[in-house]
């Protein structure tokens, strides 16, 4: 089993080894190589299997590619295991590029609805530099 380290004082812990998803979606133009549905599958599935897995992920990657077939997995397991970390982004509009409050939470609503949970255990800002001020999408944040 993986050592866990805390985050700050916020009594999160996470396994000090994580795993990105960003790949598993299939970005051929980023990585040069296609990654097909049955290995991703296969790969979300060999992260799950262990017991204090920490799957990173975001609604941007492979425009929301990724999420997909990690939320195939965690139905196909019937839901998220206890002791597992989950953690996603929020994140701009890819086709528009709008990222403010109401995008924000379009953003995390989609996210769980793709990874087919109710809640994750740590919620980023991604790619911020994106938003005209980063009050934008905060303060509009529960609207």
């Amino acid at each position: 089993m993986a050592e866990l380290g805390e985050i700050g004082k916020t009594g999160v812990r996470v396994p000090r080894i994580g795993f990105g998803s960003t790949g598993l979606g299939s970005i051929p133009e980023i990585y040069g190589y296609e990654v097909e549905e049955d290995r991703a599958i296969d790969t979300i599935r060999a992260i799950l299997s262990q017991p204090n897995a920490f799957l990173d992920t975001s609604r941007c990657y492979a425009m929301g590619r990724s999420e997909e077939r990690i939320g195939q997995v965690i139905r196909e397991l019937g839901g998220w295991s206890e002791g597992r970390v989950l953690s996603t982004k929020i994140d701009r509009d890819m086709e528009t590029g709008a990222f403010d409050g109401s995008q924000a939470r379009r953003s995390f609503e989609e996210s769980l609805t793709a990874l087919s949970v109710d809640s994750v255990d740590i919620l980023h800002v991604h790619d911020f530099e994106y938003a005209s001020d980063l009050s934008e999408v905060k303060g509009r944040w529960r609207d």
